[in-house]
């Protein structure tokens, strides 16, 4: 008689329990209809932030097994992550997420995530160009379409010091609502059926315990882009 191994092989428990995870993270947005504010694994500041904001929050590592089915059980989906370890399926899925209607936020450095991909960059509105790791205020100045946008309504000034992403290639359907030292750092754009915002803050964790940023983010995954 053929004996058999009573032990799965790893990967297999693996697929398992992140199969598990999926569909409990989804039932569970389903009932709240909430906002995904996705961070990286382990960042505690972001997630209590989103907490306190009315906002599902998870780290990259869950967040990255979620499928197209998941994700469209959400109100919006803010990408608040330095990393780019996501799987090439979790890309795909923002993808058709934003295109059958969906809202996607990036915050700073998130508009790099899946750097080396062209239909990513195409997504964001803008290719990742520059970065300087050493934070400065933030002197922003407010275009003319920022200053009737209901993104910026009451959010006034965000002091704290941030280090510098810049980008080239802005896409010609963004429409820039606000600079930093003359380059785009607020935008938004229509993307098929769907939404992209992307913030310029937030790439220091101080910023996120201030007003003006959590009405800013309060406000991005409300507004319409159009």
């Amino acid at each position: 008689m053929r004996k058999i191994s009573s032990r799965c092989p790893s990967s297999r428990i693996r697929t398992f329990l992140a199969s598990l995870l999926v569909a409990f993270f989804a039932a569970s947005a389903l009932a709240e209809n909430k906002a995904l504010l996705v961070h990286d694994d382990g960042d505690e500041v972001r997630s209590a932030v989103a907490g306190e904001l009315g906002m599902q929050a998870q780290g990259s590592g869950v967040a990255g097994a979620l499928n197209l089915e998941a994700l469209k059980k959400f109100s919006a989906i803010i990408l608040a992550t330095t990393d780019s370890s996501f799987p090439r399926s979790f890309e795909q899925g923002l993808q058709k997420y934003v295109s059958s209607g969906g809202r996607l936020v990036f915050v700073h450095s998130a508009g790099d995530s899946f750097f080396k991909e062209k239909s990513y960059q195409q997504l964001a509105g803008g290719l990742f160009g520059s970065f300087s790791s050493k934070p400065r205020p933030v002197e922003f100045e407010v275009t003319d379409a920022g200053k009737t946008d209901p993104i910026l309504a009451g959010v006034g000034d965000i002091g704290t010091p941030e280090p510098t992403y810049g980008h080239d290639d802005l896409h010609q359907s963004c429409s820039v609502l606000a600079l930093r030292d003359g380059e785009a750092f607020l935008w938004k754009r229509k993307f098929a059926k769907g939404e992209v915002i992307y913030l310029g803050w937030g790439g220091n964790p101080e910023t996120w315990a201030e007003d003006g940023f959590r009405t800013l983010l309060g406000n991005a995954v409300k507004v319409n882009a159009e």
